[in-house]
């Protein structure tokens, strides 16, 4: 993957929300109107920036496009690229007031640029709590290191709720992904209330301890802290393993 192809999506998406953005807003500063001075006809201006819209937006399909066949055609054997990853996580959450053990097992299905990352979290302390964490995700790819940027929902299945969440993510692969470092940062946010739900920020360590044809096999372990709006702030430690078909 050439690094130009990564620079131009960028900025063909970048320019494109800009766009997109002063389309919807029709050139509005949000001031108030004056009704004795009505608004010119708009129509030409609302054409032309829909037009440069439209041609942004094809271009930054086609540059993804191309992007996607260049990752899956040269790197299709990558598990970053194209694979199923499977993660079983534990350890456990503390804080002066309380503690939880924690349970995470979480499924990852790769194709090119994009990703599926589904979740299941799973708290025990005084009290239960589980949330199920799904997130769609655009991966830029460089060698042995992947940024994932991804939105998606957290499902809170104790409170019956929903919010939006935010991921970003790197797995930085050293000596041939023999050793993967992930440090990742999730951001579950109530609109309504405007604030946070869940924050995580935390940094995970992988060793491969087996590679059969296919299928990696890596030992993990992780630490890092972890804010809920209804518990507080806690300290986050956790391994598991980690298996990449």
């Amino acid at each position: 993957m050439k690094k130009t192809v990564i620079f131009l999506f960028s900025v063909f998406f970048a320019f494109n929300c800009v766009f997109a953005q002063k389309t919807n807003d029709n050139g509005s500063t949000g001031g108030n109107n004056n009704q004795q001075n009505p608004p010119k006809n708009n129509t030409d201006n609302n054409n032309n920036n829909n037009s440069g819209n439209s041609i942004l937006g094809n271009l930054t399909k086609a540059v993804f496009g191309l992007y996607q066949q260049s990752l899956i055609s040269r790197r299709g054997g990558d598990s970053y690229v194209f694979g199923l990853n499977i993660d079983i996580d534990g350890g456990f959450l503390t804080s002066s007031g309380a503690s939880f053990i924690n349970a995470v097992p979480r499924l990852q299905y790769n194709y090119g640029a994009l990703s599926a990352d589904i979740r299941y979290d799973y708290l025990k302390g005084d009290a239960t709590m589980q949330n199920l964490d799904a997130l769609a995700k655009f991966n830029i790819i460089v060698k042995n290191f992947k940024l994932a940027i991804g939105q998606g929902i957290m499902f809170d299945l104790t409170n019956s709720g929903a919010f939006h969440e935010s991921f970003l993510g790197i797995d930085a692969g050293l000596n041939n992904k023999q050793i993967i470092i992930s440090p990742e940062f999730r951001l579950a946010y109530d609109w309504n209330a405007q604030k946070p739900v869940n924050t995580e920020i935390g940094i995970k360590g992988a060793y491969r301890i087996l590679k059969a044809s296919s299928v990696s096999v890596y030992l993990n372990a992780g630490a890092g802290y972890r804010y809920m709006r209804e518990n507080g702030t806690f300290g986050n430690v956790f391994g598991g393993l980690n298996f990449m078909f």
